[in-house]
C-alpha cells in the first residue's frame, strides 16, 4: 500500500483484509470462518509481533484518511456507518 498520494479502492481493501486477518490472529472473531481457518491464522504467534500491529493500525489510518477512493465511496453510501464500524472493530482489536 502507497504512503503518499491517492489510495486505490484495491489497494484498500487489500489492506483491510490483511488487518481482518491480523485481528483473528489477536482473537477477534468473525463468525463467518470456520475453526480451522481460525486455527490456521493464530498458529504462528502472528498476533503478538507489535510491528505488525503498528503497521496494521498505520493501514486503517491511511484507509480512512483523505485521498483514497474506499473513504470516498463509503462516504457516498447510505451504509457508510457500517463501514465506520467495522474499522472501528478492527482497531479495537489491535489497540
Amino acid at each position: 500500500m502507497p504512503l503518499t498520494g491517492y489510495l486505490e479502492l484495491r489497494e484498500a481493501c487489500e489492506a483491510i483484509a490483511a488487518v481482518g486477518l491480523l485481528a483473528v490472529a489477536r482473537d477477534a472473531v468473525f463468525d463467518d470462518l470456520g475453526e480451522d481457518v481460525v486455527d490456521l491464522i493464530r498458529a504462528d504467534g502472528t498476533g503478538e509481533d507489535k510491528q505488525l500491529r503498528d503497521d496494521a493500525l498505520a493501514a486503517l489510518a491511511r484507509v480512512t484518511g483523505d485521498s483514497n477512493e474506499w473513504q470516498e465511496l463509503w462516504s457516498e453510501s447510505d451504509a457508510a456507518h457500517q463501514a465506520d464500524r467495522v474499522i472501528a472493530d478492527l482497531r479495537a482489536t489491535l489497540e
